[in-house]
């Protein structure tokens, strides 16, 4: 099997099964739970470095942020800030304001290479403001 990425998906679907509470963070009680499901010895010690390398806020749980970028340490740099920007101003549309898209028509342009269910929980987890708009800032802070 090929080495390759998980998509945010992926990545959400195994947030949410470690996160058992559903508080949208991972605590060590879950990661123990994660260790025993996968057959590991039930030690303190190795779940205590598991939430030390992902948990970058310093808090005792992981959030999604965090979460994604340690499962997907790759997908957090595959483009500059630039591109990143370029991408929100080519796909903002006309009456978006500047560096801004809004969640309807990023929906648009996902559906054309993602499943509707992949596009629904990438959206779900976007930091999306009260009318609706993705901001170029605050994506690149959690994402890039």
């Amino acid at each position: 099997m090929a080495d390759r990425p998980f998509s945010m998906a992926e990545c959400k679907e195994f947030f949410d099964f470690i996160d058992v509470d559903k508080s949208g963070t991972i605590d060590i009680q879950e990661i123990q739970r994660l260790l025993r499901v996968l057959n590991f010895d039930d030690n303190i010690h190795f779940a205590e470095r598991i939430m030390l390398e992902a948990n970058q806020s310093g808090s005792r749980e992981i959030g999604w942020e965090d979460f994604y970028r340690t499962v997907n340490p790759s997908k957090s740099s595959n483009y500059s800030n630039q591109e990143v920007l370029r991408a929100f101003q080519f796909f903002s549309g006309k009456n978006s304001p500047p560096s801004k898209i809004h969640k309807d028509q990023l929906e648009k342009v996902l559906l054309e290479c993602r499943s509707e269910r992949e596009v629904k929980i990438i959206l779900k987890q976007l930091p999306f403001d009260h009318q609706g708009y993705l901001n170029y800032q605050d994506f690149v802070n959690t994402y890039n």
